[in-house]
């Protein structure tokens, strides 16, 4: 394994000037892990995409299945601001298109009731 030296050059009033630390490859990568499995991951909002463009609202869903597939590809990049956008603009295509489906099924419902 290839050894990195890290050098941390501390502030003024910490009294030390120049610290070395030395990691190897293995323990950089796994601390880079346990740092990106930190950061917050952004929902995807995948299924409930998949559920409004079979049930509610087709072009809204497909947009957000669009949104959801970038949101995940953000997140395995970890890109997390961008995650958080798409994660955002799924929400809110799954919202409206929710909300436009449970109308028009009232409509649908109140159409058929009046006409018997």
């Amino acid at each position: 394994m290839k050894d990195i030296k890290v050098w941390v050059i501390a502030s003024p009033g910490t009294g030390s000037r120049h610290l070395q630390t030395k990691y190897n490859s293995h323990s950089l990568q796994v601390r880079q892990k346990m740092e990106s499995q930190s950061r917050g991951v952004a929902p995807s909002y995948l299924a409930w995409s998949i559920f409004n463009t079979l049930c509610c609202c087709l072009p809204l869903g497909i947009a957000a299945i669009v949104c959801s597939c970038r949101a995940q590809n953000a997140n395995a990049l970890g890109e997390s601001a961008q995650a958080e956008d798409a994660s955002r603009t799924a929400k809110i295509l799954n919202v409206i298109g929710l909300v436009c489906g449970i109308i028009l099924i009232i409509i649908f419902i109140a159409l058929k009731a009046t006409q018997h």
